[in-house]
C-alpha cells in the first residue's frame, strides 16, 4: 500500500506570470511598467500591461505624505530601456501613464493567493510591496506568495546557459 501525501495547498490557487521595469536596480527606484498575465489553456490572458508614471519630484499641499521621485536620480540605462528620452521626457507612449497607486486594486486582486512566476520574482514582488506601502496600501498576507522564479529554476536545472538573462 504506497502513502499519498496530499498536494501542497497552493497547487490550487491561479498561477499569474508578472514582469516589471524599473528606474534603477535599487529597491527605491520605482517601477515604471508593469505585465501582470494569468494563466490559460491555449495562450496567456492579460490582466494589466501599463506604463506607470513615477511619482512627481513634488506634492502639492496636503500630499506630502505621498511618495516623491527626481528623475536625475534614475539609472540613465534604465531611463533609456523604459523608453525615456536622454532629456528626461517620455515617449508619447507614457501619455496615459498613472501613478501606482491607481493600478493597486488590480494588481492586489491579481496577485493576493496567486502562485507568481516571472524572471526575478522576489525582485518583482519585494518592489511591489515598497511602492504600494508608501502609498499606504496595506497589503494581505498572502500578498505575491508563493513566487516561482525562473532565474531560480534555470540555475538548479540548466546550469549549461551562459547567462541568466532572458535574451540569452
Amino acid at each position: 500500500m504506497t502513502d499519498h501525501l496530499p498536494n501542497p495547498p497552493y497547487l490550487h490557487r491561479p498561477v499569474r506570470f508578472i514582469d516589471t521595469e524599473f528606474l534603477g536596480f535599487d529597491l527605491r527606484q520605482p517601477i515604471v511598467e508593469l505585465a501582470i498575465l494569468a494563466e490559460a489553456h491555449e495562450s496567456p490572458s492579460t490582466i494589466l500591461n501599463v506604463k506607470i508614471a513615477p511619482p512627481p519630484p513634488e506634492r502639492p499641499p496636503g500630499q506630502e505624505h505621498l511618495p516623491t521621485y527626481r528623475l536625475e536620480d534614475a539609472d540613465p540605462e534604465a531611463l533609456e530601456f523604459s523608453g525615456y528620452m536622454p532629456d528626461g521626457k517620455v515617449s508619447p507612449a507614457w501619455d496615459w501613464a498613472l501613478e501606482l497607486v491607481h493600478y493597486a486594486p488590480r494588481i492586489l486582486a491579481a496577485l493576493t493567493d496567486a502562485r507568481v512566476v516571472g524572471h526575478t520574482t522576489w525582485t518583482d514582488a519585494e518592489r511591489l510591496r515598497y511602492w504600494l506601502r508608501a502609498y499606504g496600501v496595506d497589503l494581505p498576507p498572502r500578498f505575491a506568495a508563493p513566487t516561482f522564479d525562473v532565474v531560480t529554476l534555470a540555475e538548479e536545472h540548466m546550469p549549461y546557459l551562459r547567462s541568466m538573462r532572458l535574451t540569452s
